[in-house]
């Protein structure tokens, strides 16, 4: 689990937006867990197993 904290702190400056986060984030779970995500389903960020992620962080969203 340290390799995905690390690849997800590596890249986590290169992300400019909500929808750079969302890819990072799925594209490094995917690879350490082997899971495979659903992306962009209606409202949902991401989907697994009937589970709905969001992904949302501080200055990336303009709702307060």
């Amino acid at each position: 689990m340290s390799a995905l904290f690390n690849n997800l702190k590596k890249d986590r400056p290169s992300w400019s937006n909500e929808e750079e986060l969302r890819k990072g984030w799925l594209k490094h779970i995917e690879n350490s867990l082997g899971m495979t995500f659903h992306a962009e389903r209606e409202r949902n960020d991401a989907s697994y197993n009937q589970v709905i992620i969001e992904f949302k962080v501080l200055g990336f969203s303009k709702a307060t």
